[in-house]
C-alpha cells in the first residue's frame, strides 16, 4: 500500500512532468532566467514566416533533428519538497514516428510515473501500482500541442493557426532584446502558448502556458540555463521548470537521434490485477464437414 502523503505527491509529479518533460524535448525550449522581465514591447521587425525559419535553422542548422526518426531523452530532475528536503529523480523521453511519444520518471532506478500519447489519445499510467488513467480534456489537448512542437516535422507556424509577434526590449543591463510570440493553438479555448525567442541567435529564451488539472489550473514556466550541441543540434540541456508553487532542475545526460525503439514501449500493458483473471479460450478442432456446412439461419 502507497502511504498517502506518498500517493498525493506522485500524482503531483505526474501531473506536472507530463507536460513539463514534453515540453523539454522540443529542441528550441528552454531561456536564461527573466523572471524580472520588464517588457517595453514594439512591433516586430521581421514575418511570422521569416521567424519560423530562423527558428528551425538556429536550432538544427543542418537539418539533421528534422529528419530522424526516433529520439531518446535523459535528464535528471531535482527539486525541493515542501519541507525543505531535496530529492532527485531520472525522466527519460521516447519519441518515435510517426507521434509515438513516452515519458517515464525513475526513482532509485525503478520506473513510477509515465505518460504515454499515440497522438490521438494519452495516459497517466502509474508504474508501481499499475494505475491507467486517461487524460482528456484541456490537459490532453495541450500535450497534443506540445507533443506536435517535439516532432522533428513540426515548425512554429505549421503547429499554430494564428501567431502574435512583436519585440520585447527588457530594463537589464545589457539589454536584452527578444521576439514575442504569442501562439493560438486549433483548439480555441486553450491559453496560448507564449514564447521569447533571442532576437540574435533565434533560440527560444522562455515557454509561458497555463497547465490544467483536476484542481484547477496554474501557470507554467519553462526556461533554461544552458543550450548544448548534440549530434549538430542545439539543445536546452540545463534547465528549470516553475510550475505553481515548485520549481524542477533539468539536466540532460544524454541524447541520441535515430535508436531502434520497440512498439511495446508506447504500449499500455494489462493491468496485474487483470492478469490472473482472463480466461483464455483455445480454438476447438473443427472437420472438413463442419467447414463445408452452411451457417445457421438466425429465426
Amino acid at each position: 500500500m502507497i502511504h498517502p502523503v506518498r500517493r498525493k505527491l506522485m500524482k503531483k509529479m505526474l501531473a506536472r512532468s507530463m507536460s513539463l518533460s514534453i515540453a523539454l524535448t522540443m529542441v528550441f525550449c528552454g531561456c536564461a532566467y527573466l523572471d524580472d522581465l520588464e517588457e517595453n514591447t514594439f512591433p516586430a521587425d521581421i514575418t511570422v514566416d521569416e521567424l519560423s525559419d530562423n527558428l528551425e535553422t538556429a536550432a538544427d542548422p543542418k537539418g539533421i533533428f528534422k529528419k530522424c526518426h526516433s529520439y531518446l531523452i535523459k535528464q535528471e530532475m531535482s527539486t525541493k519538497g515542501a519541507d525543505g528536503s531535496s530529492y532527485t529523480r531520472m525522466v527519460e523521453v521516447k519519441f518515435k514516428l510517426p507521434n509515438s511519444l513516452r515519458t517515464t520518471t525513475f526513482m532509485n532506478g525503478k520506473p513510477v510515473l509515465a505518460v504515454i500519447s499515440n497522438g490521438k489519445q494519452a495516459w497517466n499510467v502509474n508504474c508501481e501500482t499499475d494505475e491507467i488513467t486517461e487524460i482528456k480534456g484541456s490537459s490532453y489537448q495541450l500535450i497534443e500541442v506540445l507533443s506536435e512542437l517535439g516532432h522533428p516535422s513540426s515548425t512554429m507556424i505549421s503547429v499554430f493557426p494564428k501567431i502574435d509577434l512583436s519585440e520585447v526590449i527588457t530594463s537589464d543591463d545589457p539589454v536584452q532584446r527578444y521576439y514575442k510570440a504569442t501562439c493560438y493553438s486549433k483548439y480555441k479555448d486553450l491559453p496560448p502558448i507564449i514564447f521569447y525567442i533571442g532576437k540574435e541567435n533565434f533560440l527560444t529564451k522562455r515557454l509561458e502556458t497555463t497547465r490544467f488539472t483536476t484542481g484547477g489550473s496554474y501557470k507554467y514556466i519553462s526556461e533554461t540555463d544552458k543550450y548544448s550541441m548534440y549530434d549538430c543540434v542545439w539543445i536546452a540541456s540545463e534547465s528549470r521548470v516553475i510550475v505553481d508553487d515548485m520549481v524542477f532542475k533539468y539536466k540532460v545526460i544524454e541524447y541520441k537521434m535515430n535508436i531502434d525503439i520497440p512498439d511495446s514501449e508506447f504500449q499500455l500493458t494489462t493491468p496485474w490485477y487483470l492478469k490472473n483473471t482472463e480466461k483464455v479460450v483455445k480454438p476447438t478442432a473443427v472437420s472438413a464437414e463442419q467447414q463445408k456446412a452452411p451457417a445457421a439461419e438466425c429465426k
